[in-house]
C-alpha cells in the first residue's frame, strides 16, 4: 500500500473514532423553560450564587447569564499543561487549550434543543421568538462599501446565543499561542529588537515569551464548562432556566429546585446602596511603574515610533491596593459606580474576575457574523453639562484621536480579513462616541462573514490578542510593551465571556477589571501613545481610566458578610480616600 494510501486511512481511522467516541459522549439535549415571573439579575445570584465557588454572572446590556461551573478548565503557557476539573477528579494532559476547545465544539454541535412545555425539538440554541426589528436603513463608510442595517420585517431568531458551553478568560500572556505571534519562528519585527534572547520563550521581553514567570496562583487562560444556568433577557423581562441533559427527569429536577429556589425570593428588592467605607488610614494604591517611569516610557514609545518600529504602542500600568474585601459586594458597589454593556463577576476559588468592561472584542451570531468595536480614543466627562456636550463632540475631531482609532481599525480589519469572506468585512460604525461615568470613548464597528468551515478558535486564534491593547504593528507593538512594562499583564488587556455550543461568542476586552485576592486587589490601565502624544496627558488619561476602579475599592465595605437586600442607611459620604489616592499616584515619583 502506498504512503498516501496509508495516510487516507489513517486520517480515515481517525476521524471515525473520534465521530463515534462523540456521539457517545455528549447524547445530550438542550432543555429550556420559561418562568412567568421576571426576577431581578442581582437579587437571584446573591440568593443563588454569591456564597459558591467557581460561580459566573455574565452581566451583559440585553442578556445576561449566571450559573455555576461543572467543569474547570485551566491552562498554563509555561508547561503547555491542560488541567480539567469536576467535583470527583482533575486529569492533566500536556495539550493546547485551542485544540482541546476545537474538538469539544466539534463534538458537541447537533445536540438538539427541547422546549418546556411544548417540547418542540428544534437545533442547538434555534430557541425561536417573533422579534420586532428596526427600519432598513443604509450606513455610509469612510472605508467605501455599506451595509443593510436592521431589517424592514419581522423574523424568527434565536432568543439568546448562549447555549452551554465554556465561560471564563483568555489573559494577555495567550498570544504566545496565536497566530499573530507563534507563527513568526521568533523573528523580531523592530529595527532594534531585544537582544540576547536565546529561544523564543527564554525573555520576558521577547514578543513570543508566554511569560514562565507569570503568578503560577493564576493560569494563563481558565474557563468554566457550564451545562445549567439561567439566562435573562432584559427587553423582553424574561427568565429562561437551560439546562444540557442526557434525560428529561434529569434537567426536570434540576428546573423544580431552582424554580423553588426563585419563589423564595421577596419582591420589594431594592438595587445595591453601597456601604462607603471607613479605613483607619488612607487606603493605597502602588502602581508598578512610578509616575516618572511611565513618563520615561512614553518618551521612549515616542523614540521607537519616530525611527518607525511602530504606528502606535498601547502602554499601560498595573495597580495594587493590599486589602481584603467582599468580592461580590467590590462588584455590586462597581456595576452601580460605573455601569458598563459588559460587566461580569467571575468566581474562580481563590481569586475573581470583577469587570465593568465597556469594550466589545469579538462577538459572533449564528449567521457566522462576526463584529468587533475597538475603542480607541478618550476624553474625561465635564463637569456641567454644557462642557460635557462640547467634550464628546469633539472626541475624534483632533488628529491624534482620529489616528489612534483609524490605526486600530485597519489593524482589526487586517485580523478578520484573514478568516472571514473576500469582500465581507465593512466599518459599519465609524467613530461613534459612547459615553460612561468617567470618560467618552471613540468606538469604531467592524464586521465581517466568517468562512465557512471557520469556528470561534480560528477567529479568536486570528485576532487575539485585540490591537486596542497591543498597537499597531501588533507584533512590533507586543515586543515593546514587554521590553518598557517590565512585568506580564496576566488576566488584564486579554478577553474574557463566552464560547456556546452552538458556534457563536461573546468576548470582552479585560478592562476596566478589577482582579480579586485573597488579601489584594489589582488592575490594569493605559492609553495608545503617538507620536504627538503630550506625556503628561497620557499619564492623566491613564489614572482617569483607573479612577472607577478606585472608587467602587473605596466604596464598597472592605469586609464583613455580603448585605442582603438593600443596607440600612444612612452612611456619611467621604471624597477625602478617593481624592487622596488620585493624588498620591499622580505625585508618585
Amino acid at each position: 500500500m502506498s504512503s498516501e494510501a496509508l495516510a487516507k486511512l489513517e486520517a480515515l481511522t481517525k476521524w471515525g473514532s473520534l465521530i463515534f467516541d462523540l456521539y457517545f459522549m455528549h447524547n445530550y439535549r438542550l432543555y429550556y423553560k420559561k418562568l412567568s415571573r421576571w426576577h431581578d439579575p442581582e437579587q437571584v445570584f446573591l440568593a443563588l450564587y454569591a456564597d459558591k465557588k467557581y460561580t459566573f454572572w455574565l452581566d451583559n446590556k440585553d442578556f445576561s447569564y449566571m450559573g455555576i461551573a461543572s467543569k474547570r478548565i485551566k491552562y498554563s503557557i509555561s508547561n503547555h499543561t491542560l488541567s480539567i476539573s469536576d467535583n470527583n477528579k482533575t486529569q492533566k494532559l500536556r495539550q493546547n487549550i485551542f485544540t482541546y476547545l476545537q474538538k469539544e465544539l466539534l463534538s458537541w454541535k447537533g445536540v438538539a434543543s427541547v422546549g418546556a412545555p411544548s417540547m418542540r425539538e428544534v437545533p442547538l440554541g434555534e430557541i425561536p421568538v417573533e422579534r420586532p426589528q428596526p427600519p432598513l436603513r443604509r450606513s455610509q463608510s469612510p472605508w467605501g462599501g455599506s451595509e443593510d442595517v436592521g431589517l424592514g420585517k419581522r423574523e424568527t431568531g434565536p432568543l439568546f446565543n448562549f447555549t452551554g458551553g465554556f465561560v471564563g478568560y483568555f489573559g494577555y500572556e495567550m498570544k504566545a499561542e496565536c497566530d499573530c505571534l507563534s507563527l513568526r519562528g521568533g523573528q523580531s519585527r523592530r529595527s532594534n529588537p531585544v537582544k540576547n534572547c536565546k529561544t523564543q520563550r527564554d525573555c520576558h521581553a521577547h514578543p513570543l515569551s508566554g511569560f514562565a514567570r507569570n503568578d503560577k496562583k493564576k493560569p494563563d487562560a481558565y474557563l468554566f464548562f457550564v451545562d445549567k444556568f439561567l439566562a435573562f433577557d432584559h427587553r423582553q423581562k424574561c427568565l429562561y432556566l437551560v439546562a444540557l441533559s442526557e434525560n428529561k427527569k434529569e434537567a426536570d429536577q434540576w428546573f423544580s429546585a431552582t424554580t423553588i429556589n426563585l419563589s423564595n425570593l421577596t419582591s420589594n428588592f431594592s438595587t445595591f446602596d453601597f456601604r462607603l467605607s471607613t479605613f483607619d488610614s488612607p487606603l493605597a494604591f502602588t502602581p508598578s511603574q512610578s509616575r516618572q517611569q511611565y513618563l520615561k516610557n512614553i518618551r521612549t514609545c515616542q523614540k521607537y515610533l519616530i525611527q518607525g518600529d511602530a504606528y502606535q504602542i498601547c502602554l499601560t500600568n498595573q495597580i495594587t491596593a493590599n486589602i481584603k474585601t467582599n468580592w461580590f459586594t467590590l462588584y455590586r458597589t462597581l456595576r452601580v459606580t460605573n455601569p458598563a454593556p459588559a460587566s461580569a463577576y467571575i468566581n474562580f476559588g481563590n481569586f475573581a474576575l470583577i469587570s465593568s468592561s465597556p469594550e466589545q472584542f469579538l462577538k459572533i451570531d449564528k449567521k457566522g457574523w462576526v463584529t468587533g468595536k475597538p475603542m480607541k480614543g478618550t476624553i474625561r466627562r465635564g463637569s456641567t453639562p454644557k462642557e460635557d456636550r462640547l467634550l464628546a463632540k469633539n472626541l475624534g475631531k483632533t488628529e491624534k484621536d482620529y489616528a489612534e482609532n483609524i490605526m486600530i481599525v485597519d489593524l482589526i480589519r487586517n485580523d478578520l480579513g484573514k478568516i472571514c469572506e473576500f469582500g465581507s468585512i465593512k466599518v459599519t460604525k465609524p467613530l461613534e462616541v459612547q459615553t460612561y461615568a468617567t470618560v467618552h470613548q471613540l468606538v469604531s464597528t467592524i464586521k465581517g462573514k466568517l468562512r465557512s468551515g471557520i469556528t470561534v478558535i480560528d477567529l479568536l486564534q486570528a485576532a487575539f490578542p485585540g490591537g486596542s491593547m497591543t498597537g499597531a504593528p501588533k507584533i512590533a507593538a507586543c515586543e515593546i510593551i514587554a521590553e518598557l512594562e517590565k512585568t506580564p499583564r496576566g488576566i488584564y488587556s486579554g478577553t474574557f465571556g463566552f464560547l456556546s455550543l452552538n458556534g457563536t461568542a461573546n468576548l470582552a476586552m479585560t478592562i476596566r477589571t478589577i482582579i480579586a485576592d485573597k488579601d489584594k486587589l489589582s488592575f490594569g490601565a493605559g492609553g495608545a501613545i503617538l507620536t504627538d502624544s503630550v506625556p503628561q496627558e497620557e499619564y492623566d488619561e491613564m489614572l482617569l481610566k483607573a479612577q472607577p476602579l478606585m472608587e467602587a475599592i473605596i466604596k464598597s465595605n472592605p469586609v464583613g458578610a455580603i448585605p442582603c437586600g438593600r443596607p440600612g442607611g444612612p452612611y456619611r459620604i467621604r471624597t477625602d480616600d478617593l481624592s487622596h489616592a488620585m493624588r498620591t499616584l499622580y505625585q508618585l515619583s
